[in-house]
């Protein structure tokens, strides 16, 4: 029953955290990606000269914010929740997916409106911002590949480094059969436990 609500916990946990990071990322994209103009010609809204360098810019600060967000989130998230190893990394990975997918919607909704509806009809020459519209979509993949390798890390690296295997928690790898005087005499039937 308590491994089944401590999953339930862990599953909540990374709803409630990749929700926030997620509409956080939106934001953070929205206020740091460059805002290129789209000149109304004769054959619609387009992008011209050093505007088409821009846009570039908007799917760079997309991969950016995602890079940094992901990484932390799976650095934090297998570190604070570290007993179901197997679990987090599955749920880290599916909660990245979600915060790509919400860091692309809130950005479209932050951003400007699409320049095509703003210039129709209007004169030649005549300018508005772009939209903040991933371009290159597998951008989007940044978020969960990100979150796991910084999951990895946690679980491979840092917790080796502390003398942990993963899936124990630090009470576990310290204690030792003298720390638990019934597990020695389970060990050893017939002598007396240490102490």
């Amino acid at each position: 029953m308590s491994d089944r609500r401590g999953s339930l916990a862990d599953v909540v946990i990374c709803l409630v955290w990749f929700v926030t990071a997620g509409v956080l990322g939106a934001v953070a994209w929205a206020q740091l990606a460059p805002t290129p103009v789209a000149t109304q010609t004769e054959g619609g809204a387009a992008l011209q000269g050093q505007q088409l360098e821009l846009q570039v810019g908007i799917d760079g600060w997309f991969g950016a914010v995602a890079l940094v967000l992901g990484l932390l989130s799976g650095l934090a998230l297998l570190t604070w929740r570290s007993r179901r190893p197997e679990l987090m990394v599955l749920l880290v990975a599916l909660g990245a997916g979600l915060s790509a997918v919400l860091m692309v919607r809130g950005g479209s909704l932050l951003g400007p409106p699409d320049p095509a509806d703003v210039l129709a009809g209007a004169d030649v020459g005549a300018q508005a911002p772009l939209d903040l519209t991933l371009q290159a979509t597998g951008m989007a993949w940044l978020w969960p590949v990100a979150a796991v390798a910084g999951a990895l890390v946690q679980l491979l690296v840092l917790r080796r480094a502390d003398g942990e295997e993963p899936g124990e928690t630090p009470s576990e790898s310290d204690a030792g059969p003298a720390d638990h005087p019934d597990d020695a005499a389970r060990i050893a039937p017939g002598r007396p436990a240490p102490g």
